[in-house]
Order: C-alpha cells, then sequence, then structure tokens
C-alpha cells in the first residue's frame, strides 16, 4: 500500500514555545507602561504625567512607534525620542520602555529555527493542520491477502482531531463514509476503525483508493515540548558571541573558565532535550 500525505492547510505557526515564555525565563525585562497625558499628532517628544523609571537609550514601544526607536533624552514631564512618531499618538496611549526589540527579533527567529530541529528530529509536525491521506493498494488482487490488521487504517498525522470526510474512490463509482456508520476513529492512535453497517462490528477495510482529509496535531503544545524548545531557545542565548570551539579561557575576574560540551548521540540536540523528546520520535526505518 501506498501512501501520499499533502497539507491541506498549514499551521498557523510552527512554534512550539511562545517569545513570553522564554523571555520569562531569561528574565528579560518586558518593559515598563506608561500613559502619554496629551495627544501628539507629530514630532518625538512624548509627554507623560511623569517619567521615573524611564531611562536614555531604553528602547520604546507602542502606537506609531516606528521599530528600533530609543529614548534620546528626557525630563521630570516628557521623552524626547530616537525618531519621530510615524503617526498620531492619542491622549491615553500606552507606551511601553525598556523592552529590548533586538533581543525579541533574536529570540523569535531562534524559536522558529529550534521548533524546525524539534520536528525533523521527532520526523513530524506538531500544530494543528488539515491533512489529506490517499491510501493506494496495490491492487485490487490482494483483498484475498487482507489480515486483520487490515480493519484500521494509520493516518499520517496525530493525535487525531476530527475527519472531514473519507472518500473511496471505487472503479464502479466514487462514495463517502460516514462517521458511526461505516467508520470509527481512535483519536490517540490516529487510527480509522472500518465499521459494517449492518452489523457495526470492525471489517476489513476493502483494497480500493481511499481518501481522508483530516485535522490533526496539538492545540495546546504538550509542556514537555514547550520545554525542550524553551531550554534550546535559551541555551543559544546564552551562548551567542561565544567561541563554541573555546574549552578553556582566563579571565581577571573568574579565573580559568571551562565549557561543558554535552556528548549527545543525537547530533545538535543534548541529550537532556533528546530525552525529553523520545516519546514523541517517529521511528524512520530505511
Amino acid at each position: 500500500m501506498d501512501l501520499i500525505t499533502t497539507v491541506v492547510t498549514p499551521a498557523s505557526s510552527y512554534d512550539l514555545t511562545t517569545l513570553a515564555n522564554v523571555k520569562t525565563d531569561l528574565n528579560v525585562p518586558a518593559g515598563t507602561p506608561f500613559t502619554t497625558s496629551a495627544d501628539v499628532p507629530s514630532g518625538n517628544v512624548l509627554p507623560f504625567g511623569a517619567t521615573a523609571g524611564i531611562a536614555k537609550g531604553n528602547q520604546v514601544n507602542g502606537t506609531n512607534i516606528l521599530t528600533g526607536t530609543t529614548v534620546q533624552s528626557l525630563t521630570a514631564t516628557s521623552v524626547t525620542l530616537s525618531t519621530a512618531v510615524a503617526g498620531d499618538v492619542p491622549a491615553g496611549s500606552t507606551i511601553t520602555f525598556g523592552d529590548d526589540t533586538t533581543i525579541d527579533t533574536w529570540l523569535s527567529r531562534q524559536i522558529t529555527l529550534n521548533s524546525a530541529a524539534i520536528a525533523k528530529y521527532c520526523n513530524r509536525q506538531f500544530p494543528v493542520e488539515t491533512i489529506q491521506d490517499q491510501f493506494n493498494f496495490l491492487t485490487y488482487y490482494y483483498r484475498y491477502y487482507l489480515d486483520e490488521s487490515r480493519t484500521k487504517l494509520q493516518l499520517s498525522k496525530l493525535p487525531l482531531i476530527s475527519v472531514t470526510s473519507i472518500t473511496v474512490n471505487d472503479p464502479a463509482g466514487a462514495y463517502t463514509l460516514t462517521q458511526g456508520t461505516d467508520f470509527a476513529i481512535d483519536q490517540a492512535k490516529s487510527q480509522l476503525i472500518r465499521l459494517d453497517a449492518s452489523s457495526g462490528l470492525p471489517r476489513r477495510w476493502d483494497p480500493i483508493q481511499t481518501v481522508v482529509i483530516y485535522t490533526a496535531g496539538f492545540a495546546t503544545i504538550p509542556s514537555d515540548i514547550d520545554d525542550a524548545c524553551s531550554r534550546m531557545t535559551k541555551k543559544a542565548y546564552w551562548q551567542r558571541g561565544r567561541d563554541p570551539s573555546v574549552m578553556e579561557q582566563g579571565t581577571p575576574q573568574m579565573g580559568n573558565v571551562k565549557y561543558w560540551v554535552n556528548p549527545s548521540p543525537d547530533g545538535n540536540l543534548p541529550a537532556d532535550i533528546a530525552d525529553l523528546l523520545d516519546n514523541y520520535r517517529f521511528m524512520v526505518v530505511a
């Protein structure tokens, strides 16, 4: 039997953790919100009731604030921005100071890269997608050799959420199957169980091209997968700018420093992360 899998509707995001989770774990400041005290239609000076807590050089985020804008100077009741506002900033707007958007960009990219590495290691995608699996049986002659295991069709992605349609392309004419009458589902295993319409008991699937459209994946990423992606991102953050080949380095403050290198058999995945992922890994045998 040959299986052809097509993604009908891809996931909205393949990221396996969130920027907020990683920043919390890294203790990266999320920024402090302040409220403007008057309307600012243009220019680069924002008025506030008070500016205590804002510092020169802080990143600035908010309504019509251009990416990369920082605090150029400030007084007790106003802040001068490094770049003029892109449009009107109404009175009462929330402006955040201190959130480093450069770090946000770096971490977001790293989360995406690490999510892809996890998907490759596990040989699967985790977020919810709509999938089409087309089962092509080699020949009708094989119906005489189908064993009892043929009562179930194994879908390519799990866990199964719902089945949209099952179409059987019989040479005599295509027809669709009805859930509960013609088939049942095992959501955890992503298996379809063929039923006899009259008795309701399992029976073998006919060796005819069968096309299944279904939705599968995790609406909420499992906590251990989230943790694995977060750990990979944090390690990359701590190691940025460091020569990975350095095994020992002397510093005036700390003396000799040695970096521990994880002897992992799984390529660039450390053993502790691979251990978290192994329960979700689909083994591929060539």
